[in-house]
């Protein structure tokens, strides 16, 4: 009966240890799935982007991100955007509006 009480006892102890072992490694598990908080930004038409259709974009060594829509070439300078438009009757504007690189 003494040897059944021990045994008892072991499993017990074996149950509790692997219910904890388990509950530790869910916790990275649910927690994994947390939002994460990131500096991110969505800007379009009414933030100053000179269209809503991109066909392309780069970013130079200045940090500047340069946006090529279907009406012309935009820069965003992480506050505001400056477009760049073609004027047939200026000849210093770019040369076209369609702009894919």
């Amino acid at each position: 009966m003494n040897e059944t009480l021990v045994s008892r006892k072991r499993a017990a102890y074996a149950v509790t240890y692997l219910f904890f072992l388990l509950i530790s490694g869910c916790a990275d598990i649910c927690f994994a799935q947390q939002p994460i908080y990131t500096n991110e930004q969505h800007l379009g038409v009414e933030d100053g982007l000179s269209q809503s259709f991109i066909t392309d974009f780069t970013q130079d060594k200045d940090g500047f991100i340069w946006i090529a829509t279907l009406d012309g070439l935009s820069r965003f300078d992480g506050r505001e955007f400056k477009n760049f438009r073609n004027d047939l009757h200026d000849s210093t504007t770019i040369a076209r509006n369609v702009i894919q690189f």
